[in-house]
């Protein structure tokens, strides 16, 4: 789990730079749609076909999967993947430190983007980590209904992604980034009045949608605020914040649920999602 951590460190704040380099200014939703559509559309089909694997031969063969999986990924990105930034600048671990201050001041006018990512994220990790626990005890639901819940959400994003980059391409990323925070606090309030299966359903649909403009409009509006030289100090300090400040959010999210219900850990994410 460490090394996974690890590894996730490392290609978080280079994954999106490399896409934004790729491609010009005005196709750059679409590029951090496709982006994200590689992490959507094995939903299609994972769940169910990792569920049969493990019930027939046992959770070992998922990992040996995952491992001869992630062996491939590695050797298709040396050989076939190039650098494409311009003007590289050698490392500077002088510099390290200086990264950590400005970790905690964001630089202009990036301090409400910063505070809108963060709010965002915080208010999904109050429920992502116990969001299966969480709805099988309160809503007394089978596996089946459970995977038709998660497999609902990957469907309708990946299917929405491409469209959603093509409207932060054209409009810009500021009213689709205010637009998808609006979602979320709809999708919040859906949680927080579920009462059965078919509401939790429709809420999830509507979390697809939100997830799928979220992603292409935040990740291109950080790409073209920042020089093209620094955009992975800026996408790895983000995603630094955003995770000291969702931290203690499973905890939380899990304690609220114990104390007050579904509604409790709902109703958390939506203050958090109205602050945003």
């Amino acid at each position: 789990v460490v090394l996974w951590a690890v590894a996730d460190s490392l290609g978080d704040p280079t994954m999106p730079p490399l896409f934004a380099e790729s491609v010009g200014e005005s196709q750059r939703g679409t590029a951090f749609s496709l982006f994200s559509l590689t992490w959507f559309l094995p939903g299609f089909y994972s769940y169910l076909v990792a569920g049969f694997l493990a019930d027939s031969y046992g959770g070992h063969i998922i990992l040996r999967i995952l491992l001869v999986t992630e062996v491939a990924s590695f050797l298709i990105f040396v050989v076939f993947v190039r650098e494409t930034l311009r003007g590289r600048k050698p490392v500077d671990l002088r510099g390290i430190a200086d990264n950590f201050r400005e970790l905690l001041r964001p630089r202009g006018g990036l301090g409400s983007f910063y505070a809108l990512a963060i709010l965002n994220h915080l208010s999904w990790a109050l429920l992502a980590g116990t969001f299966v626990g969480m709805v099988w005890r309160s809503f007394d639901l089978t596996l089946t209904q459970i995977g038709m819940l998660l497999n609902a959400f990957t469907i309708v994003a990946a299917l929405s992604l491409l469209p959603m980059g093509k409207l932060v391409d054209r409009f810009g990323s500021r009213r689709p980034l205010i637009l998808a925070t609006a979602l979320t606090c709809l999708l919040f309030t859906s949680y927080y009045l579920s009462t059965e299966f078919l509401s939790l359903l429709l809420a999830q649909i509507l979390r697809g949608v939100s997830v799928a403009l979220i992603e292409p409009a935040s990740n291109t509006y950080l790409s073209n605020a920042v020089p093209e030289a620094e955009r992975g100090k800026f996408f790895g300090s983000l995603n630094g914040l955003k995770g000291l400040a969702s931290f203690p959010a499973p905890i939380i999210g899990a304690f609220l649920f114990e104390v007050y219900g579904f509604q409790g850990a709902a109703l958390a994410g939506l203050i958090c999602s109205l602050m945003a």
